[in-house]
């Protein structure tokens, strides 16, 4: 999250860049809202991180049933 130079002096206004399907936006975030928004950023970056671990094991279990599968054949 960084400062907008577009907030006025005297209300100050954080910006949030988001991208989504390959677009990116931005949201202001007045300091109430704060708190909130930076928990939804760090739930979502621990949701990906899942999301990652979940793809690295269904690769492995690939890997390991291909070759369970090519050692079942060779009898």
């Amino acid at each position: 999250m960084q400062r907008s130079q577009e907030a006025a002096p005297a209300r100050a206004v954080l910006s949030a860049e988001l991208y989504l399907a390959g677009k990116s936006s931005t949201r202001f975030v007045r300091p109430e809202g704060l708190p909130e928004m930076r928990q939804k950023v760090a739930n979502y970056k621990r949701l990906r991180e899942l999301v990652n671990e979940w793809v690295e094991l269904a690769i492995e279990l690939e890997k390991a049933e291909r070759a369970a599968a090519k050692q079942g054949h060779g009898d």
